[in-house]
């Protein structure tokens, strides 16, 4: 069934044509490039009540036209008051933002653990924004082992205060002891780690995506080389992890990933070490083609996601910098004025207006083919918002569930998706699925619906009738955003009372 909405996205590419034709015409650029920012004033705190007017963009020197604006304040705003039968993602429950600490032990040889460990508790220990921060060790097999887990459906729907940072050091040891067991012998393969530590990234990443909002990741590291030389390749050659750097930065930032990664390498020493072994690029002891620029890597993940690299050893100024970013950002869209599609490389600079601000975001982002690129992106998303055990809320959705009266055994979503979290509150298009959540695990999940909408008061309605069978415990609506990538979903019980008679 999963294939099925896969395949939706593709057919969509077709039942849309006139509608990207048009937003083509009205933008030479065609796709969006959104920008997920932070801005600091003199007194180093965050303002919440800039506008759009107060963001200059420009893309390789030239000015851009701002399309869509966007403020996350990172709070967890009260939901309406609901009725009986009556469901809404925006009741407070969703997770507001999350900043999330990785803390990589699979790359650290060289025995900098104990220096991060304790700049770690001494940060948590004097941390102001210490809600929903989350934490784990990316462990010597490469499985991440939890401090403090993101939460599952039922953790999702109490507020996060930070109180697990009192016990933080007895749940760091307790991780730290699961975490490190013998390094298996593939790992000292330095290609097959490079490929562990991008899949973790991917996986822990995957759970983030579905919370809205900014989501900030604090990854502390003596990171993974860009590429890697023939002593260091199981093909004899030079390996370039370029690529798959580029394309797993590009997802997060499209998922309002930001990424924040420190290079703990000892205090003096040059941040171009070869991250797999230790040993300095160049140095007699260590040949040069074993592995490059760990240094380059970091810069290059924080460049596309709009984070920060800290490639001082900064543990602390990293997660100060990443939890304050996560209570106040803006969401900017333009379309550039280039067309895309050629893969090259664009420089991006953003200033404010405001004397004394000064704002961060990614630095630049690869123009890849629109379809290329953007439906994989779609697919991903769609998958974790789907498989996520919480709803997201960067887009309101709000159902009343009756029982139908055109089917048997079905139900009656009088669906409304809110306007107010789309890039364009006028006029856009929604890829809009539905999944069964079963009692025995399993999702049955309908094709990918393409749905226009127009400029109008109040929600864009979705009417759906929905024929569900005994095991069917709830329905999930996902919503996403076709300009932007936002993302909202929506968990909807079904009861017995909700069905309309089998014999009516």
């Amino acid at each position: 069934m999963r294939r099925l909405a896969i395949v939706g996205l593709v057919v969509l590419a077709v039942l849309a044509g006139q509608k990207k034709q048009r937003d083509q015409e009205a933008s030479p650029g065609g796709k969006l490039v959104t920008l997920n920012i932070s801005a600091v004033d003199g007194s180093g705190a965050r303002p919440g009540d800039l506008t759009a007017e107060d963001f200059q963009i420009l893309e390789d020197g030239k000015p851009q036209k701002i399309a869509s604006f966007v403020k996350n304040d990172g709070k967890a705003h009260a939901g309406p008051a609901l009725g009986p039968h009556e469901f809404s993602n925006l009741g407070g429950a969703a997770i507001p933002h999350a900043t999330l600490i990785l803390f990589d032990l699979l790359n650290d040889r060289m025995g900098t653990k104990g220096y991060a460990w304790n700049e770690i508790l001494r940060t948590l220990a004097t941390l102001e924004n210490n809600d929903y921060v989350y934490m784990y060790l990316l462990g010597l097999d490469g499985m991440a082992y939890p401090v403090h887990a993101l939460p599952d459906a039922e953790m999702a729907k109490q507020p996060d205060n930070g109180a697990w940072i009192r016990n933080a050091k007895a749940d760091l040891d307790a991780a730290m002891n699961k975490s490190l067991r013998v390094r298996p012998i593939e790992m000292t393969d330095t290609n097959y780690r490079v490929i562990t530590t991008l899949n973790a990234l991917e996986a822990i990443s995957s759970r983030l995506a579905a919370i809205p909002g900014r989501k900030n990741l604090v990854w502390i590291t003596r990171g993974i080389p860009i590429s890697i030389g023939p002593q260091r390749s199981y093909t004899g050659d030079f390996i370039d992890y370029s690529a798959q750097v580029r394309v797993l930065a590009t997802a997060l930032e499209q998922s309002q990933i930001a990424l924040y990664p420190v290079d703990i390498a000892p205090v003096g020493m040059d941040p171009s070490t070869d991250a797999s072994n230790g040993g300095p690029v160049g140095a007699a002891a260590t040949p040069a083609v074993t592995g490059l620029g760990s240094a380059d890597t970091l810069q290059q993940f924080a460049d596309i996601t709009g984070g920060q690299a800290f490639l001082n050893n900064n543990v602390h100024e990293a997660i100060l910098q990443a939890t304050s970013d996560a209570h106040m950002s803006y969401l900017i869209g333009y379309y550039p004025t280039k067309a895309g599609g050629d893969g090259k490389y664009r420089k991006i600079k953003v200033t404010c207006a405001r004397k004394g601000v000064k704002v961060h975001s990614k630095a630049g982002y690869y123009a890849w083919g629109q379809t290329a690129i953007s439906q994989n992106d779609q697919e991903k998303a769609l998958d974790a918002a789907i498989g996520s055990q919480f709803d997201a809320s960067q887009i309101g959705i709000h159902a009343v569930v009756s029982p139908s009266a055109k089917f048997y055994s079905s139900v009656h979503l009088e669906i409304g998706i809110d306007r107010a979290g789309l890039s364009d509150q006028q006029e856009g298009h929604l890829l809009v699925t539905l999944a069964d959540m079963h009692n025995d695990g399993k999702k049955g999940v309908s094709p990918v619906k393409p749905l226009d909408y127009q400029a109008g008061n109040g929600p864009i309605p979705f009417p759906q009738e929905r024929t569900v069978d005994g095991s069917v415990e709830s329905v999930r609506v996902i919503v996403m955003d076709g300009r932007s990538n936002a993302l909202g979903t929506l968990t909807i019980p079904i009861v017995k009372t909700d069905l309309s008679p089998a014999g009516k």
